[in-house]
């Protein structure tokens, strides 16, 4: 079931940064519910957020990754929760460390891994590629396009980058999803990060897709959430 509180404004709303610029961010979900920063997909935008069903979390998509505590600082929020699904998995690992006193709990779905292979989407996923569902992403991918293609050549070199700091570091409780089917983002990834994050609590299921498990596995996500807030 899906929360929809906010007005449609809130989808597109701006937080202005200390140097000027401004972070496109949007919410949906239960304005009083557990405040849950969201990253997108690769590509993608914040509108990927206002798509999934919420229980009791306020959540709030971001179109770049990037000033998460100044944003956090704008909405007045203290302590919260992250999710990373696929290509915003390394950006929610990064808040995750780097903004660790603030965060409350690490949910990532997918985890992207780099150079990955054309792919024959197993059948969950071709049921919600030939619905509405499917004409909801694309907007979302329109939207993270419309400006400029910038954001998401920056994503695709940063994905084969090093980055800044190992997973062993991370300290915020972690809960992992993982298709062991999914054609997209093969299953060692998931298994990497869930050997690598300390106690992270790793679900690996065996009839979704890799974007079926985001639907599929939504609920018990959010209840992981709302359980570490």
């Amino acid at each position: 079931m899906t929360e929809t509180a906010f007005s449609d404004e809130s989808a597109h709303r701006l937080c202005p940064l200390p140097d000027g610029r401004k972070l496109g961010f949007a919410e949906s979900g239960d304005p009083q519910g557990v405040p849950v920063f969201y990253f997108h997909g690769f590509p993608g935008s914040r509108l990927e957020a206002t798509l999934l069903p919420v229980k009791g979390l306020r959540l709030i998509g971001v179109d770049r990754p990037e000033d998460i505590g100044a944003l956090a600082d704008f909405l007045e929020i203290g302590e919260f929760g992250v999710i990373g699904v696929s290509g915003g998995e390394p950006y929610a690992s990064s808040v995750a460390h780097g903004l660790g006193s603030r965060v409350n709990a690490l949910a990532l779905k997918q985890m992207r891994a780099y150079r990955m292979k054309r792919a024959n989407h197993p059948a969950a996923d071709q049921d919600l590629r030939e619905g509405p569902m499917m004409a909801a992403m694309v907007k979302s991918w329109r939207e993270g396009l419309k400006r400029s293609s910038l954001g998401i050549a920056a994503d695709a070199r940063i994905y084969g980058a090093p980055w800044h700091f190992v997973l062993e570091d991370i300290k915020v409780p972690t809960a992992i999803w993982h298709e062991r089917a999914d054609t997209v983002v093969p299953i060692s990834i998931g298994e990497h990060y869930a050997a690598s994050v300390p106690e992270a609590a790793a679900h690996f299921t065996e009839s979704n897709g890799h974007f079926s498990i985001v639907m599929n596995s939504y609920d018990a996500i959010a209840d992981f959430l709302k359980s570490k807030a």
